[in-house]
């Protein structure tokens, strides 16, 4: 497995360029400058989800390469190969919010006019956001291919449009979000999100038992 989780991380490598993360690292010194605290809370959000999506590169290369025709070959079981993937993926988003906690950190310190646990509880959430996207995300690949990440970021924007229209309307305010008891929040999303992962790895590997027995 440890092979496997190496092939994917040298892809991963090969695959990303500079450009896109300077333009990453100005556009979020622009959303510190000009909106400050809610600027880093914005970036707590966004980051995660952005890096879910260095995953699909990986998925691309095996499917040009013919990868898992390969990889059968090996003494490795079926669930062992998705398996590593997960690892590989959940692994890129924890390292992402590893250097936004740093952030937060000296933000914080030196800046912010919020409350650490309102910057801790923020990062905490998109962390469970954006592994509850990888969940969804890695099976609809594994079922669709590459399309299948259109269908899963189709979801999602409906979902957070359906939230946008839920608080513009009055039926769901801030002040009720507010008001939710922190530790109670974070309890309900981690334990959707493990509940959510759990779902999502053993879906994935009945597809991908069952798209190898073809």
């Amino acid at each position: 497995m440890q092979g496997l989780i190496i092939k994917d991380l040298l892809v991963l490598k090969s695959k990303m360029k500079i450009i896109p993360f300077i333009l990453l690292f100005i556009l979020a010194i622009l959303a510190i400058y000009y909106l400050g605290s809610t600027g880093v809370l914005a970036l707590n959000v966004f980051f995660p989800v952005y890096f879910c999506a260095l995953t699909i590169p990986v998925f691309q290369e095996d499917e040009k390469a013919g990868w898992h025709n390969y990889v059968l070959a090996s003494p490795l079981s079926k669930k062992q190969i998705v398996i590593s993937r997960y690892i590989v993926s959940f692994s890129i988003i924890t390292f992402s919010l590893i250097s936004l906690l740093l952030l937060n950190i000296f933000y914080y310190y030196l800046f912010s006019d919020l409350s650490f646990s309102v910057h801790i509880l923020t990062l905490f959430a998109a962390l469970c956001l954006a592994f509850i996207y990888l969940s969804l995300l890695i099976p609809s690949i594994y079922y669709s291919g590459t399309n299948g990440s259109s269908i899963v970021m189709l979801i999602f924007i409906l979902l957070f449009s359906a939230g946008a229209f839920l608080i513009n309307s009055g039926m769901l305010t801030v002040d009720t979000l507010v008001s939710i008891h922190p530790l109670f929040l974070a309890g309900s999303l981690l334990l959707l999100a493990l509940i959510t992962i759990l779902i999502s790895l053993l879906i994935s590997m009945k597809v991908f038992l069952t798209s190898q027995s073809i």
